[in-house]
């Protein structure tokens, strides 16, 4: 079982960072400061935040950066492919620009962490259940939810001394 919690080495992170900045070139999309600081955020962030937490992390650096613009650059990312939105049924949606293909994430309970989930044999699944049915565009939306190791180490800390 593989996680996103990993670190991506900084080759791999540019290499993913220069994919993205040629794509969104590619489509025609204005690259201001602020959405080349929102592109490089999300390269380097692993923890599938939602717009509201990009906004937030960039606003104070780029003052100028405004809501709309995280909505509309997340927005572009998903359209050409290179941004997969995740809803965890947590209110909000989150998304996933390291592997934008579908699949399937772990969600703590306890401190909303979601991780990337690798399950040998999910491939054919889904293109059986493609084949299945009449739906087209048929996306799987897969998460297990459970208890981080942090939170599973917090929890035991707690237990041993006598803390609820």
């Amino acid at each position: 079982m593989e996680n996103n919690r990993k670190a991506a080495s900084p080759s791999s992170r540019s290499n993913r960072l220069d994919q993205l900045v040629a794509k969104l070139q590619a489509a025609r999309y204005r690259l201001t400061p602020q959405r080349l600081a929102l592109v490089r955020m999300l390269v380097t962030d692993t923890s599938h935040p939602s717009a509201d937490q990009i906004y937030a992390r960039l606003r104070t650096e780029y003052p100028t950066i405004s809501l709309a613009t995280v909505y509309n650059t997340l927005e572009v990312l998903v359209d050409i492919g290179e941004a997969l939105p995740l809803d965890l049924n947590e209110g909000w949606t989150r998304y996933d620009v390291h592997r934008p293909a579908a699949h399937p994430h772990l969600v703590c309970r306890k401190c909303g962490r979601v991780d990337d989930l690798e399950i040998e044999g999910l491939s054919d699944f889904v293109k059986t259940a493609r084949a299945s049915t009449t739906f087209s565009d048929l996306q799987p939306r897969i998460f297990f939810d459970g208890i981080c190791p942090d939170c599973n180490r917090a929890l035991g800390s707690a237990s041993a001394t006598g803390i609820p």
